[in-house]
């Protein structure tokens, strides 16, 4: 099972834009963990899971590059 390092409640009500990045090798927060803890999100969120990544995106730190510059222009271009 998923034990969070946290409380996550408060985000289940914040309205602001999320970005949730992930792999699907990370031993902290499994995939399923995230989606089910993700979905219970307001809009606008945005889950990203790299594919043979770890928790801490070792060897991976160029690919993470895209999808948070994706966020923060989408986020900036908000009204």
């Amino acid at each position: 099972g998923f034990a969070p390092m946290g409380d996550f409640d408060g985000l289940k009500a914040c309205p602001i834009p999320k970005l949730f990045l992930a792999g699907t090798e990370d031993d902290f927060c499994p995939v399923p963990a995230l989606r089910e803890l993700v979905g219970a999100m307001p809009e606008p969120r945005s889950p990203v899971v790299l594919d043979a990544t770890d928790h801490f995106f070792v060897g991976r730190e160029t690919d993470l590059a895209a999808p948070i510059a994706q966020f923060l222009t989408t986020i900036r271009a908000a009204p």
